[in-house]
């Protein structure tokens, strides 16, 4: 079973009430993009006392790049050999989203930490190759063997997460 590494990548990505420094803040403090997590609200259920989503869940972030190009990524801490398409990891309406948006120009991808020592870049060309040929037939997730040499580790060697240049990389759909 994947474990969830916590909030580990969303502490990197920021950004911080004491004011440290943190991917997005960078990002922002250089001009090169302005980017924000997107919550979705949660309701309990009175009859059950569970805690819900509101509403489907969308992408985790999305923003503006310079230039005027939009943004939107999921991220996900899955401790695991796989990343799963389904309840437990990226959702199938979240793939599908990220491919569509690719293909009208926008810049998509998933940040995916299986340890707390690599992050990956999974762009949406990425996304998209994978569905068409794997998806399905028969995999119902990502293998990381296949991450790690198809797509960029951006986790730098002090523990910064810097996604941007590896996702500005991949032009067009």
């Amino acid at each position: 079973m994947p474990r969830n590494l916590g909030k580990a990548l969303e502490r990197l990505l920021g950004p911080h009430k004491d004011g440290r420094m943190c991917t997005h803040q960078l990002y922002k403090n250089r001009g090169l993009a302005m980017i924000r997590k997107i919550d979705v609200p949660m309701v309990k259920n009175q009859v059950t006392g569970q805690w819900t989503f509101a509403q489907r869940t969308w992408f985790d972030y999305d923003g503006c790049l310079k230039g005027g190009r939009y943004l939107g990524m999921e991220a996900k801490e899955i401790g695991s050999d796989q990343l799963p398409i389904g309840a437990s990891g990226l959702k199938p309406h979240q793939l599908e989203a990220l491919i569509n948006f690719h293909a009208m120009g926008a810049v998509t991808g998933v940040l995916w930490m299986p340890d707390r020592d690599r992050c990956y870049w999974l762009s949406g060309e990425f996304l998209k190759r994978f569905k068409d040929l794997f998806y399905e037939k028969p995999y119902k997730y990502i293998p990381l063997r296949t991450v790690e040499v198809t797509c960029p580790q951006v986790m730098t060697k002090d523990g910064f997460i810097d996604y941007l240049p590896s996702a500005l990389t991949v032009v067009g759909p």
